[in-house]
């Protein structure tokens, strides 16, 4: 090979580097007990250079095969990788350089990189409303399965939305034991397998679509593992990693990486066909091209400026007592809510004492959206229209609230544990609702001219029903009204 041969494909991997260098200085990993954890449970997103290394992978089995799209779609690819990194540089939106290089190599490649593309946009984190709702029906999902298995095996748990009880043993399914990394991640096994046993043909894309479901029982037989174990409390409080999970996440994914390559390897047998991985390229990839569109992404991923940061908000603030209502602080249950910065949220137990004799009782809980890297973005999910992860909700709709001119989600749950119920307003405001509220998370705009003025709100009333029926709903239903009405102006103002 001559030394101009080999300059510009050289040149090409040093000017990779540099425009998407982002990626690669915000991928740190801590070698620890704490860091292997949050790599294998923590919700998305992918570790960085894993998601880079397999794509890397994938693009170099598949060299021979690879040529340049047609022109026009190739500078389309092209303007679409560009946009991406400015977009990226300008607002600090990182994760969009997975999507920036998965259009490069599509430019370059052409059709035989779409399985390293896909590799990509799997580094690609998903938007933070999106993650949270699907992280939260996760966590319930799990729960419900690993119900629903102990009870196969002669067991009888009581459910809550997200907490299992097994005797006088409480097992708590946080957010990391929602399962969601382990989906993503065996997803990215799934596209080794395709890869590995690619002469079987489109058949071995199945093994790609059963990869999500399989992480998914894979998560629910550990936690049913873990509750019906001697020790089920090795795993109660993951929030605060207090015990050590890594070999079990490790035995999940080892286990799920088992049963996807023996699929694979299954199909693969049955296969009529097998087309030569190794056939020559259809044309001679376009280097020097390749070097100059990396060159550009390299020159806005080093001198394109990041927006201004926004200035921060005033504190939340609610009135404490007024219109004969007096309140208490409570204290954010830490499994559920997570921890809250102070001055971003509001929690009270309010009371106030008809003219009857009878004590009206509402908890206020408002939160204001705070960015990473302690976002609260995760609340403004369905989340919170649950009381407590120990509850089970029977019935949601919407409901116009009158004096504050907007509509409201009422729910009415049930303590999964005892005889407690509650009935529940939750709204947002300035919420523009999940898909557009996503695409606002995929974009940042909240760090660029495009952010609000001022930032969401979620506020959630509750009212406690210690017995059911209609007459307690009622009641309940009219003290969540009455504190409405008395405190207009203040719930107005969030």
């Amino acid at each position: 090979m001559s030394v101009k041969s080999r300059f510009w494909p050289g040149a090409v991997l040093v000017l990779a580097a540099l425009a998407y260098s982002p990626l690669l200085s915000e991928s740190a990993f801590t070698p620890t007990r704490y860091g292997f954890e949050t790599a294998l449970f923590r919700p998305a997103p992918m570790p960085a250079l894993l998601t880079i290394a397999i794509a890397t992978w994938l693009a170099w089995r598949r060299r021979a095969l690879a040529a340049p799209e047609r022109r026009a779609f190739a500078i389309a690819l092209f303007a679409l990788a560009a946009s991406a990194s400015f977009w990226a540089a300008r607002a600090h939106a990182t994760d969009l350089l997975f999507a920036s290089a998965a259009a490069m190599l599509l430019a370059l490649g052409g059709r035989a990189m779409r399985l390293p593309a896909a590799a990509l946009l799997l580094g690609l984190a998903l938007p933070r409303p999106l993650e949270a709702e699907l992280v939260w029906s996760l966590q319930r999902w799990a729960t419900a399965g690993a119900a629903g298995l102990l009870h196969a095996f002669g067991r009888e748990p009581v459910v809550g939305s997200a907490v299992l009880w097994l005797g006088e043993q409480q097992f708590w399914v946080i957010d990391g034991c929602s399962g969601l990394r382990g989906i993503l991640i065996l997803s990215l096994v799934g596209l080794i397998v395709r890869e590995l046993f690619a002469h079987a043909g489109a058949r071995e894309w199945c093994v790609v679509l059963a990869a999500p479901l399989l992480g998914h029982a894979l998560n629910v037989v550990r936690i049913a593992w873990v509750t019906a174990g001697e020790h089920p409390g090795d795993l109660t409080d993951l929030s605060g990693f207090a015990g050590d999970h890594t070999p079990q996440g490790l035995a999940v994914i080892g286990a799920g990486t088992a049963i996807l390559y023996a699929c694979g390897r299954a199909l693969a047998r049955r296969a009529l066909a097998a087309p030569d991985p190794g056939a020559p390229a259809r044309a001679a990839l376009p280097w020097r091209a390749a070097a100059a569109a990396l060159a550009a992404l390299a020159a806005i991923a080093l001198f394109v400026p990041a927006f201004v940061a926004p200035l921060g908000s005033p504190e939340l603030a609610f009135p404490d007592t007024g219109a004969g209502w007096t309140s208490e602080a409570l204290v954010p249950d830490p499994n559920f809510v997570g921890t809250l910065l102070p001055g971003r949220f509001v929690h009270r137990r309010y009371a106030k004492t008809d003219p009857g004799g009878r004590v009206r009782t509402v908890e206020l809980l408002a939160i204001e959206e705070t960015p990473p890297p302690q976002s609260t973005t995760a609340l403004f999910a369905s989340k919170l229209a649950w009381p407590g992860a120990g509850w089970q909700v029977k019935e949601r709709r919407e409901a116009p609230l009158l004096p504050l001119d907007r509509e409201a989600e009422l729910s009415q749950a049930v303590y999964a544990a005892g005889p407690e119920r509650a009935l529940t307003y939750l709204w947002r405001a300035r919420d523009a609702g999940l898909l557009r509220e996503s695409l606002r998370a995929l974009l940042a705009l909240d760090t660029s001219p495009w952010r609000r003025a001022r930032p969401r709100v979620l506020v959630r009333l509750v009212a406690a029903t210690p017995h059911g029926g209609p007459v307690a709903y009622d009641i309940a239903k009219r003290t969540l009204d009455v504190f409405i009405a008395d405190f207009r102006d203040a719930l107005a103002a969030l």
